[in-house]
């Protein structure tokens, strides 16, 4: 089956051959290889038509990250190391065993600060820890009792607050420093 578009033909015209067509062709392949037909020329339009947006943002916005990867990253100064590598494995092991002895207790840590105080003429350089957390105070009472009996710590600020009076779990900030020794 050819179909001829020779000649000028208006948009009426255009219309009643490809209704012309589409009919000898239901009547040639039956409706279900139509019907199979037209889902994948929806599918195929659906997919050009939505899709196509979301693939170029997505690729342009790979682009931008490669872009911004390419800078090179400000080199650190010796200081700038030393105090990056001052946190020893040991000190690594103990805020480990910290942070389990809080999990064990059921004691949910949400973020914590570190900070490395730096060794004096008199004292080794010890690590502060402020970890905020949620828990209730038996929970909390059993970790702290358990943290100063097994580890090197020394609590330096506590600070319990409650959104409200009905509720039984508090909010807690616990302010601590590790005083190990380096290996």
């Amino acid at each position: 089956m050819k179909i001829n578009f020779s000649g000028s033909l208006d948009a009426q015209s255009l219309m009643s051959r490809l209704r012309w067509y589409g009919a000898v062709v239901y009547r040639q392949l039956g409706p279900l290889p139509v019907l199979l037909g037209v889902i994948w020329l929806v599918g195929g339009i659906f997919l050009f038509v939505e899709q196509r947006p979301v693939l170029e943002s997505q690729v342009n916005d790979i682009e931008e990250i490669n872009r911004e990867l390419g800078v090179p990253l400000p080199m650190i100064s010796a200081e700038q190391a030393a105090l990056q590598d001052n946190l020893s494995i040991t000190e690594y092991q103990q805020v480990k065993a910290l942070f389990r002895i809080l999990g064990k207790h059921h004691l949910t840590a949400q973020e914590s600060r570190y900070q490395f105080n730096q060794a004096g003429d008199d004292q080794a350089g010890q690590l502060g820890l402020d970890i905020p957390m949620k828990g209730n105070y038996r929970q909390f009472y059993d970790a702290l009792s358990e943290l100063t009996a097994t580890m090197p710590v020394k609590v330096n600020a506590i600070s319990l607050t409650r959104a409200h009076p009905n509720q039984v779990d508090l909010q807690i900030m616990l302010r601590v420093t590790l005083s190990g020794g380096k290996q």
